[in-house]
């Protein structure tokens, strides 16, 4: 296109001024739609998958594989059942302490020694709304948050006592709470969040008393429900011991403390219901039908043993065994048709904003065919005419897209600041380059397509009468 069909161009816009930032910006919006839905669908996906940690297996006692997986990965509601220790041993998931080769100290090792490591998790409780691990130290030493970086401390060290915490990093920002702090946790998994910290009331003893025991089984019963919290246990204060850096997963609104704590909290919640004359729950006095799990973390030491190992676990009656990495990809095959209506909901919008430019081009036809008349008197052949009106249409489309892809940026960063802040998962706040060009490239054919319909009108423009007007 030569300089001076671009500058009639440029002109017939800036005289259509209003017109042509009302049609831009729909595209605007329409493209931008498309491509922050685009970005943020690649970026949950990475997120996602980068939760599930460097464990190649989760066992657990989960109806499912993809429950277990969503409930002790991402927190999406406590387990309702669980794993004594007695099952854990029999699978050969436990740990033993014994002296290194080397003869220079001791070592943590899974009873199988096919496997890397085999962490126990117990959860259930919270505090504040936060939810609590109950696990070992090895959690925070084997385990690793995602694939690719370790645990890493912010201030302090992992619990060493019964009764010693550690927070995730959004925990540890929200609360306030520092090293050498104290809180109490509360019995059950709620949205409001009841729990304590120096300086609080904790629940009163009518409260107490009031009927929130375990009952038969330690994970029968809704720990989660609407508005619904445990009593505080007030009983046992819980000192904070170390603050963990962010990961960027869920990790980081979860309150970490020693599995034994777990264990004594909830024994006393059963030994109370069924007779309140047993002995007071303390560490070394424990069953191990009391020592409940609800899933281990097991990572083979070798990719040749896994398909042995995930194999064997599987013929065990009453456990589920889940990959974790397997079961997050069929989480986003499940909702892929909802991702694909919103993706259709937004393309149909900016097909919409495509006859928009239509629209807007085509109501200018009448005003204009005096001066297309004079364009074709000075020369201009129905070809060039025509291929002005594309043009027209082509530049408001283009303008749109890019307008779009900056709002997709802002859009994003918005997107990925309130994902953080109200779950704790940190999703990239870039746009991925490859949707932009898509949905660029795309504005710019539809654009295009639209301006058709006017580019034919003027291609049958008379000269003669379109004068004589």
């Amino acid at each position: 296109m030569s300089m001076s069909d671009m500058t009639i161009v440029t002109r017939s816009l800036r005289v259509r001024l209003l017109s042509t930032v009302i049609t831009v910006l729909s595209v605007a919006c329409a493209a931008g739609l498309l491509i922050v839905l685009l970005s943020l669908r690649h970026q949950g996906q990475s997120a996602f998958s980068r939760g599930t940690g460097n464990a190649h297996v989760l066992v657990s006692a989960e109806p499912s594989g993809l429950v277990s997986v969503l409930n002790t990965m991402f927190y999406a509601q406590a387990p309702k059942a669980a794993l004594d220790w007695k099952q854990i041993k029999a699978l050969g998931l436990d740990e033993q302490t014994r002296a290194k080769k080397d003869g220079s100290g001791e070592e943590v090792v899974p009873s199988d020694r096919r496997l890397a490591f085999s962490v126990p998790v117990q959860m259930g409780d919270s505090f504040r709304g936060f939810k609590s691990v109950a696990t070992t130290g090895r959690f925070f030493g084997a385990f690793q948050p995602t694939e690719e970086e370790a645990w890493a401390f912010a201030a302090g060290k992992s619990f060493e006592g019964t009764w010693e915490v550690v927070l995730g990093a959004e925990v540890a920002k929200i609360t306030g709470l520092k090293v050498g702090s104290e809180l109490f946790i509360t019995h059950g998994w709620s949205a409001r969040g009841h729990g304590a910290v120096e300086g609080d009331t904790p629940a009163t003893k009518k409260e107490d008393e009031h009927d929130h025991s375990h009952g038969d089984h330690d994970h029968d019963h809704d720990h989660d429900a609407p508005g619904g919290a445990g009593h505080i246990h007030d009983e046992h204060p819980f000192v904070v011991t170390g603050i963990l850096q962010p990961t960027g997963t869920l990790h980081d609104r979860a309150v970490f403390m020693n599995i034994e704590a777990g264990w004594v909290l909830h024994a006393e919640e059963k030994r109370k219901a069924k007779d309140p004359n047993l002995p007071e729950a303390r560490v070394d006095n424990l069953t191990d039908e009391e020592k409940q799990v609800t899933g281990v973390l097991v990572r083979a030491r070798s990719g040749a043993v896994l398909g042995e190992v995930f194999a064997e676990l599987r013929k065990q009656t009453g456990v589920t065994v889940a990959n974790p990495a397997s079961e997050v990809r069929t989480l986003f095959s499940i909702i892929s048709n909802v991702d694909t209506i919103l993706l259709a909901v937004a393309g149909a919008v900016l097909v919409g904003s495509a006859a928009s430019v239509m629209l807007a081009v085509y109501s200018s036809m009448n005003e204009r065919r005096k001066q297309i008349a004079v364009l074709r008197v000075l020369g201009a052949s129905r070809g060039r005419i025509t291929g002005l009106v594309l043009a027209e249409s082509a530049v408001i489309a283009l303008l749109g897209a890019a307008a779009g892809a900056v709002l997709s940026v802002i859009g994003m960063q918005a997107a990925a600041a309130a994902t953080l802040a109200r779950t704790g998962v940190l999703i990239g706040g870039s746009v991925e380059l490859g949707s932009v060009v898509m949905v660029m490239a795309g504005t710019v054919g539809l654009g295009m397509v639209a301006g058709l319909v006017p580019g034919v009108l003027a291609y049958r423009v008379g000269v003669g009468e379109s004068l004589r007007e």
